[in-house]
């Protein structure tokens, strides 16, 4: 009962809004003629907001290919 009650309450916070993000994975999408997965989703994310943040050094701790990396570079 208690997990309800905080779902409840909490509702909103989980809602998300449109952003500029959500845009532009959407013009990915359609310029490549079939959805991005989450994985390319999550790639654009960490990009947008290393850029918005200012970030010159980055510390991948990954266990991949390097990609987001080779997105980076």
């Amino acid at each position: 009962m208690m997990v309800c009650l905080c779902k409840e309450r909490n509702s909103e916070r989980f809602v998300r809004e449109p952003n500029e993000d959500q845009t532009a994975s959407e013009q990915q999408e359609e310029s490549l003629g079939r959805p991005l997965s989450l994985n390319d989703q999550r790639h654009g994310a960490v990009i947008a907001a290393l850029g918005a943040s200012g970030a010159r050094t980055v510390l991948d701790l990954g266990c991949g290919e390097g990609k987001l990396l080779r997105e980076l570079l």
